[in-house]
């Protein structure tokens, strides 16, 4: 091969080296800008979003904050930089064991997530979900942790109002005298209350989940009830649980008295008042039932009955007797009179006199 032939084929090598390089550097560049581009949307993404994003350095201290943080906190980026986040953030009531919980992860170089409660610049109070996560350079050393905070003080006070109320509920469902009992659609028993097994001598483990009002209920009453509810509302209702549930449904107000039927047999009466339990769509969730022991009542009630007869007997014997002493005075009256003598009962015939005229 000839010098310039040489030359030649050299030239054209270096030409397709040189337009490989090229087109190398425009791929390489044209990844760039999209990374580049990628990064920007990423970071506009990052500084627009509701959530607080931060990012510390290996040792905890801020280096920077997103316009969510300050939204959140009210601390901006020249207020908090440098510092670490619990020194500013934290305060008299946040929980000491979850901050020592943060503390030993960041020792360990491990990410984690945790509910705290917080304090704003203003000392206002407010509850965070964080996910902090720790960025490693090519090596593997941390060089950065960067955390995401939402904020979650209206679910929290929600929660808290949620268990309070239901720590209310439940300390008046074992503290109440009225036996209180809930039962699903069906009359299953949902709910069987203490007071409810002090009267009625079944657990609930007995009957929750497994029995229904009929096993505490005089079979006669209920039937006797269902002719009469058949009349009031003017359609069929048939013995069972219909009887307690049919004026409920329709959102009328059911107390009345019933007989209760203890486990071992005994009976007693009952004030019982059903209502229905409806969700937000109408449909009914199940039935309510409040009973109070009307034992003392009756008992009360029949004391006085009896109190009452023997007064009027009473009444009735002091009236004859006072009567008969008046009949017996005017006797004497009458006697003395016929000897010349005067009334020993004076009183006594001025009255007969009175009423004699009249």
């Amino acid at each position: 091969m000839s010098d310039s032939a040489a030359h030649t084929q050299e030239l054209k090598r270096m030409a397709e080296q040189v337009a490989s390089l090229t087109a190398e550097l425009h791929g390489a560049q044209a990844k760039l800008r999209q990374q580049e581009a990628e990064q920007s949307k990423l970071a506009l993404i990052v500084a627009r979003t509701n959530n607080a994003v931060g990012l510390t350095d290996a040792q905890g201290r801020m280096e920077w904050v997103n316009e969510g943080f300050t939204r959140l906190t009210g601390y901006t980026l020249a207020e908090i930089r440098g510092k670490k986040p619990g020194s500013v953030l934290q305060g008299p009531e946040t929980d000491p064991a979850t901050v020592k919980y943060i503390r030993d992860q960041l020792k360990k170089g491990q990410g984690f997530s945790v509910e705290i409660l917080n304090y704003k610049k203003d000392k206002r109070k407010y509850w965070v979900a964080i996910e902090v996560q720790p960025i490693r350079d090519a090596a593997g050393k941390i060089t950065n942790y960067m955390a995401i905070e939402s904020d979650i003080t209206e679910r929290t006070n929600a929660e808290r109002m949620l268990r309070t109320t239901n720590a209310l509920q439940r300390a008046i469902l074992q503290g109440a005298g009225y036996a209180i009992i809930y039962t699903d659609p069906q009359g299953i028993f949902q709910l069987f209350n203490p007071a409810a097994e002090r009267m009625l001598g079944f657990t609930a483990a007995e009957v929750v989940g497994q029995q229904t009002p009929a096993i505490i209920h005089d079979p006669e009453e209920v039937v006797a009830r269902a002719r009469e509810l058949t009349i009031e509302l003017g359609h069929e209702v048939k013995p069972g649980f219909e009887t307690f549930t049919a004026k409920a449904e329709l959102g009328k107000p059911d107390e009345r008295e019933w007989t209760y039927i203890r486990k071992d047999g005994t009976r007693f009466p009952v004030l019982l008042s059903v209502s229905a339990l409806f969700d937000e769509l109408g449909k009914i969730t199940g039935y309510l039932g409040v009973a109070s022991d009307l034992t003392h009542r009756k008992r009360d009630e029949e004391k006085l009955r009896a109190m009452l007869t023997e007064l009027e007997r009473f009444n009735r014997v002091m009236l004859n007797r006072e009567e008969r002493v008046l009949e017996l005075k005017h006797e004497i009256n009458q006697m003395l009179a016929a000897t010349g003598m005067p009334p020993a009962y004076p009183s006594v015939s001025e009255n007969n006199q009175t009423k004699n005229k009249n």
